[in-house]
């Protein structure tokens, strides 16, 4: 079903993934692509699966994005990608129309521009946007779900749930995301209107939902 066009795969032909389509339907694709890397100075950043507890990361303060701070990891944890367990790559495309490709698990949460957050697996292609490093919204172009590497990282400046984004943010690959303490407890106020109520990629209510997308 819903074969791939000619050069979709971005990845290596070392091994097959399976790819969910945004809109129903699957395919196979080939290659493991790196999960998301950290910030961990203003310049550099590390995968995202090589951090330790006690590492130290480069964070902004709070949503407004005018002051970054160097904090400890106090929580690190891994666990393996699987089609229960999947990821999703989103391409985003900023406004001079450059495009980039974000891959996290599928309960990231990511911050929009309106510095209300979402699950990654709930982000839809040509409604949302995303926010890169600079506070600049990022058009999402093209979202799906499926195994494209080993691991998913769970990484957190506290061990205990975060209900406030304050102290609680990570630059991945240049995107405004929460961090797991944050996705454990963020506070309803801090997600998109009825987030819970708001359906999953891949499922036949997001489907139905966003039909420009079929």
């Amino acid at each position: 079903m819903n074969n791939p066009v000619p050069g979709c795969c971005s990845y290596g032909p070392s091994s097959p993934l399976y790819v969910l389509n945004a809109n129903g339907g699957c395919y196979c694709c080939c290659g493991m692509a790196p999960g998301a890397s950290v910030a961990v100075k203003k310049s550099q950043r590390i995968a995202a699966d090589q951090l330790k507890k006690g590492d130290t990361i480069y964070v902004p303060k709070d949503t407004s994005l005018r002051q970054w701070t160097s904090v400890p990891l106090e929580f690190v944890s891994l666990s393996k990608t699987s089609v229960e367990n999947p990821q999703v790559s989103i391409q985003l495309r900023d406004g001079k129309g450059k495009e980039s490709t974000l891959i996290v698990g599928e309960r990231q949460l990511l911050m929009m521009p309106d510095k209300k957050f979402k699950e990654a697996r709930k982000i839809v292609p040509g409604l949302d946007q995303l926010v890169n490093k600079d506070g600049q919204p990022m058009e999402v172009s093209k979202i799906i779900t499926g195994v494209f590497g080993q691991f998913i990282s769970y990484i957190a400046s506290s061990a205990a749930p975060a209900s406030e984004p304050e102290g609680h943010l990570l630059s991945l690959d240049g995107i405004i995301c929460g961090d797991y303490a944050l996705s454990l407890g963020i506070g309803p106020g801090n997600l998109a209107d009825n987030h819970e109520q708001l359906p999953n990629i891949g499922t036949n209510e997001y489907k139905q939902r966003y039909p420009h997308l079929s």
